[in-house]
């Protein structure tokens, strides 16, 4: 069955990979997962870096806890989950596996190269691809078997004023889409143009230094800013589609984000979506959670629902600094029906002269399921 093919990928990946004490791929998983190019993480990703604080937050604070105030400094910090859990889980499962790590900390020569490549270059680069059973976003089940998704991005390393990047995704299905398998197997290609900037390091480049505001104002302004304009075009149909987008994500506990998505082409509607998403150490492995819910205003649909709600996890394994592999499990769940609607025309009777009348009807389709999916990504930067 295809779960099962889905577990033995998975399985394959641990065996391969062998025990060492690095983690280069750790905070990759992190990031919440949005956008056509996002499974577990990611998103799409994608809104993969949309989601990265960039800069520095505007120099140190000593935090003075405020007894009995439900939000004293601190309490906002994202740091909080990573240290209750380290206190409570991790500090007993390292006395175990004595502090080994699941991958390869460093590939000698290979690592080397790509670090001097990335000390010269004046832009960062990432490639890879993520193969997975099903195709599935927003809820929509756009691929039900076998997909490869390969993708290459580029993107600016100057990080006062922000990061401006660039990338190219595909979709792949295996032996060709639904209509045979004689048809071209490559279903879509998105280019995604995207700004993210940090509010903070924002503030200190204009010469404000947000580390002297009160604790919940900064706090408050502790975000980073990604918008951007994405492309899709679906060669199949030979049509195409534009989404102008905007995300916030704080830089709190569950770090938790909130994207808008307005679609004002082929789709003509509007994407709401809030997530959180958590990396927890469990020493010999990092295991990379996320949720989100959607909310689906008259995008391919006819209605404003609350459409879907989305979980997952995901175990990003370092093979030395730059490559990371990523098995994920995934599952969306539909909250209420949505529908799209297509036009037919059936033959209603005759007229005077004999002749068939045929009439238009319109034909609902429901545009998202309850859906299990999983597979593994494959990412390399420098």
């Amino acid at each position: 069955m295809q779960y099962k093919g889905v577990l033995l990928i998975i399985a394959g990946v641990a065996v391969l990979c062998a025990l060492s004490r690095g983690s280069a791929c750790a905070e990759v998983a992190s990031q919440p997962p949005s956008g056509r190019s996002g499974t577990a993480q990611s998103q799409k990703e994608s809104f993969q870096d949309s989601f990265v604080q960039l800069g520095d937050k505007g120099g140190e604070t000593i935090i003075v806890k405020e007894p009995g105030s439900p939000l004293s400094p601190g309490y906002l910090e994202p740091s909080i989950v990573d240290d209750a859990f380290d206190r409570h889980v991790g500090q007993r499962i390292a006395a175990v596996t004595r502090d080994a790590r699941l991958g390869v900390s460093k590939i000698p020569g290979y690592d080397d190269a790509l670090d001097v490549v990335g000390k010269y270059s004046p832009l960062a680069f990432e490639l890879g691809f993520t193969l997975t059973s099903k195709y599935i976003w927003r809820g929509q089940n756009l691929g039900d078997r076998a997909c490869w998704q390969p993708y290459v991005k580029t993107s600016t390393k100057f990080l006062p004023l922000g990061t401006f990047s660039f990338t190219y995704w595909a979709n792949l299905l295996k032996n060709g889409n639904e209509e045979g398998e004689d048809d071209s197997p490559d279903t879509e290609h998105d280019f995604y143009f995207d700004y993210n900037f940090d509010m903070l390091a924002g503030a200190k480049l204009l010469g404000v230094e947000a580390g002297q505001w009160p604790y919940l104002l900064r706090k408050a302004a502790d975000f980073n800013l990604a918008i951007g304009i994405w492309r899709y075009w679906f060669p199949p149909t030979g049509t195409s589609d534009n989404e102008f987008y905007g995300t916030v994500t704080y830089n709190w506990p569950l770090n938790p984000y909130v994207t808008i998505v307005n679609d004002f082409t082929a789709g003509t509607g509007i994407w709401y979506e809030v997530g959180v998403a958590q990396s927890f150490d469990l020493k010999l492995v990092t295991v990379a959670g996320y949720s989100k819910l959607g909310y689906n205003h008259k995008q391919w649909s006819a209605s404003s629902k609350l459409q879907t709600f989305e979980f997952g996890f995901s175990l990003p394994i370092p093979v030395g600094a730059h490559m990371c592999i990523e098995p994920f499990l995934s599952y969306s769940k539909r909250l209420k029906k949505t529908y799209f609607y297509t036009q037919y025309e059936e033959a209603t009777g005759f007229d005077g002269d004999g002749n068939e009348v045929t009439t238009t009807f319109d034909q609902g389709n429901i545009l998202t399921g309850d859906e299990f999916y999983g597979g593994f990504k494959y990412m390399i930067n420098f």
